[in-house]
């Protein structure tokens, strides 16, 4: 990244900065007293997690020279991603409204990937646990087990 690059980068992260909440508002986050409480702040705020997310992730890929270094931080989204649409597949139902975005596997790659039980048009990470997690799926409809499966490999 060129120094002018560098420059327009912090610029533009330190314009963002006056979007976040401010020091009152995440002291009245940490005094609230239960998870609902929280959210009831935040919709007051019209704070929309999934909105911010969005925007930074797109702030990101503005400014980053090489958007893959971050794929660390998205890896889980993709693991979150492959239990949503397993459940869904064997649910039959529509597992858009639970994805998460961004991620770095497209999510109508995972799900035509899953659906066609085509594991290796997934990632190496990916590849086994859903197999494994499909397989138990199909064979006990244990949901949570298959979670495991998958969260497993998330950690490893």
């Amino acid at each position: 990244m060129r120094e002018t690059e560098y420059t327009t980068a912090v610029a533009r992260i330190r314009m963002n900065e006056n979007k976040l909440l401010n020091p009152e508002q995440i002291r009245q986050l940490a005094a609230t007293d239960s998870v609902e409480q929280a959210r009831r702040l935040l919709d007051e705020w019209h704070f929309d997690e999934q909105d911010e997310t969005q925007q930074t992730w797109a702030l990101i890929r503005e400014i980053a020279p090489d958007i893959s270094e971050f794929d660390f931080l998205l890896v889980r989204h993709d693991f979150h991603n492959l239990k949503t649409i397993l459940k869904a597949l064997f649910s039959e139902k529509d597992p858009s409204p639970m994805l998460l975005h961004p991620s770095v596997v497209p999510v109508q790659e995972l799900e035509q990937a899953v659906r066609q039980k085509r594991y290796t048009a997934l990632p190496e990470y990916m590849r086994r646990p859903a197999q494994r997690a499909y397989a138990l799926l199909a064979e006990t409809g244990d949901g949570q087990l298959s979670d495991t499966i998958v969260d497993r490999a998330l950690l490893d």
